[in-house]
């Protein structure tokens, strides 16, 4: 599975005056197989999301949100590793921007469903 969309900002391996950790995340967003992991988690996602319907089962709504609270887990270190790795450059590209934004709605939302007491209800 792949796509054509080319990054903003490629950035270059092993420079020395970049540190070990920001050069590992370097290594692992310019890796084809990143992108395609992250492609796959999308499209499972959004399969996952679709599969609503009135009366589920207890069981399946429970599964449903532990597969959403794995997905957003995945989302969320792809989205702190590229911007380890791409510092500002991150929001530069339009696609970044949107995920960042999905992530942390994301990790809004799962928030105000471990505090109650709030009176926002956000589950099926």
């Amino acid at each position: 599975m792949s796509y054509k969309a080319k990054p903003q900002v490629r950035l270059i391996e092993n420079l020395p005056t970049v540190g070990c950790l920001r050069n590992f995340c370097i290594k692992v967003i310019n890796n084809p197989v990143f992108d395609n992991i992250i492609m796959i988690c999308i499209l499972v996602n959004t399969v996952a999301l679709a599969i609503v319907w009135y009366e589920m089962s207890p069981t399946l709504v429970v599964f449903l949100d532990y597969l959403n609270l794995f997905f957003m887990t995945i989302f969320t270190i792809e989205a702190i590793i590229k911007l380890i790795a791409l510092k500002c450059d991150y929001f530069k590209d339009s696609w970044n921007c949107f995920d960042f934004v999905v992530v942390i709605g994301s990790i809004v939302a799962v928030g105000f469903t471990l505090f109650p007491e709030l009176g926002i209800d956000l589950a099926m």
